[in-house]
């Protein structure tokens, strides 16, 4: 499961990306800035419990 969410205003000023998944096998998640075209990509090797991903990764507009 993935969510991108605002924190614009609260002091944090950024869109942050949160995942989390019960598995453990080889995931890429690849998140993109339509508006400036800035990427960020998380990755869970196989075999790796799938840990919680919590990024305050783009900036708000």
């Amino acid at each position: 499961m993935a969510n991108l969410g605002p924190c614009c205003g609260s002091g944090v000023d950024r869109w942050g990306v949160y995942a989390n998944g019960l598995t453990d096998l080889d995931v890429t998640l690849t998140v993109t800035d339509t508006k400036d075209g800035t990427t960020r990509t998380y990755t869970n090797p196989l075999g790796q419990e799938f840990r919680l991903i919590r990024d305050a990764a783009f900036a708000c507009p």
